[in-house]
Order: C-alpha cells, then sequence, then structure tokens
C-alpha cells in the first residue's frame, strides 16, 4: 500500500465562512470606532482652543498672537486625529493578522492558533510546502474554540467611552458660557477665536 506523505505540499485556501465573517464584524466594529474617536478629538481639540481663549479673555483681552496661537493648536490637534485615521486604514491598512493578533489578545483561549491558520492559508504558507493535514486540523480546532467567541467583542470602547464623556462635558460648559455671553462665540475678521468687544464689556467683576 503507498503511503501517503504528511508534508504533502498544501493548496491556498480561504478561510472558513464562519472565521471570515467574524472577522469582517470585528473589522468593521473597529472602523466605526476608529472614525468616531478621530471626530471626537477633533471637536475636543476645538473645544478646548475656544476654552481656553474664553478663560483667558475672562482676565483681560487676550492679544491677536494666542488667539492665533490657539487656533493652530486647535488646527494642529484636528490635523493630527485625521492623520492617525488615515494612517491606519488607508495608507497602512491591516490585514488578517493583525487582527488575529487583537482577537488573541482578548481571548487567550484562542493562543497563536488564529493568527497561524490566517498564515496557513495564505499563499506564501503554500508556496512553502506546509502539509494539507496540518491546515486542516489547526481550522478545524480554531472553529471549534471559536464558536462562543464574538471578535468584535475585542474592539475596546473604553477609551472612546472615556473621550466621548469628556467632550460632552466641555460642550455644554460651553453652550452655557454661550448663554451668558452670547459675543464670547462671535468671531470677527481677526486671527483666532476672536471675542467681541460685547464680551469684554460684559466680564465679570473680579
Amino acid at each position: 500500500m503507498q503511503q501517503v506523505s504528511s508534508h504533502k505540499r498544501m493548496e491556498s485556501h480561504d478561510l472558513p465562512v464562519r472565521l471570515r465573517e467574524q472577522f469582517s464584524l470585528l473589522k468593521a466594529k473597529l472602523w466605526r470606532v476608529e472614525i468616531s474617536t478621530c471626530l471626537v478629538w477633533m471637536v475636543l481639540s476645538l473645544l478646548a482652543s475656544f476654552l481656553g481663549s474664553f478663560s483667558l479673555d475672562r482676565w483681560h483681552d487676550t492679544p491677536n498672537a494666542i488667539r492665533g496661537a490657539l487656533l493652530l493648536a486647535a488646527l494642529a490637534g484636528c490635523g493630527v486625529a485625521l492623520a492617525w485615521w488615515l494612517w491606519r486604514w488607508v495608507l497602512a491598512q491591516r490585514h488578517l493578522g493583525d487582527y488575529s493578533r487583537l482577537v488573541q489578545r482578548r481571548y487567550h483561549i484562542l493562543g497563536d492558533r488564529l493568527l497561524g491558520i490566517v498564515e496557513l492559508s495564505s499563499d506564501q504558507a503554500s508556496e512553502r510546502g506546509h502539509s494539507e493535514e496540518l491546515y486542516r486540523a489547526a481550522v478545524s480546532q480554531v472553529e471549534r474554540d471559536a464558536r462562543q467567541i464574538a471578535f468584535a467583542d475585542a474592539v475596546s470602547i473604553k477609551g472612546l467611552r472615556r473621550l466621548s464623556l469628556l467632550n460632552a462635558f466641555l460642550l455644554v460648559v460651553a453652550c452655557i458660557l454661550w448663554a451668558l455671553f452670547p459675543g464670547a462665540l462671535i468671531m470677527p475678521g481677526s486671527v483666532g477665536f476672536n471675542h467681541s468687544r460685547t464680551f469684554s464689556a460684559t466680564r465679570w467683576c473680579a
């Protein structure tokens, strides 16, 4: 009887449908969380700049140079947030191996096996001649362990939640200040978040 070698050249495979669906849900949630984080950082930069200018005007007329610096700081914050998002989703897109590591950090039960089958399913792995039997056995084991796991839950939203709460607080403060001092939100043609003289006339007495 002819013996079948366990090191037979492995054909290139797609991941099983169940795992591909899990990765798709993970990627979609990560996209939503990171685009939301980017937008929240932008709003936070603008609010912080406005409130900083408001606080300075509480005590004296802020020079245009400082107003300009605050405006540039706000724009820089927006630029950094946007660059961070573009880097992660456009310029240096992540691959299944990166998503596998993210899942494995959350679910230690998978060990390195999830990343292992992702690497085995690649064209490079098939070219190196890994065992077909090894691949099928590894996939079967990972699928069993992943049945009760939602890959999307590996995406943490704690940071986004904290930033959102901080944004909400600063927005409430800004709205209260606008209601008390409408002139604080009027920005004439000078540089930055320049408040009108109306606000200067209605400043609190120290």
